[in-house]
């Protein structure tokens, strides 16, 4: 995957393929890193989330 792909992109191909984590390669195929399920999920989530998450446990919501 290229540096330049859309969370959209990135979200619908690990999806399709049932996959965890993607690499990201440059233009000559070197290995620049990779995006995990966890990232697609920290940009898909509200900024505040583990915050709403613990004031409710501590409301005793589940």
């Amino acid at each position: 995957m290229k540096p330049d792909i859309g969370l959209a992109e990135i979200t619908r191909r690990m999806a399709t393929y049932d996959l965890v984590a993607m690499p990201v390669v440059d233009s000559t195929h070197r290995l620049l890193g990779a995006v995990t399920v966890d990232d697609v999920l920290d940009h898909s989530l509200p900024r505040d989330w583990r915050d709403r998450d613990a004031h409710e446990d501590e409301e005793g919501t589940t």
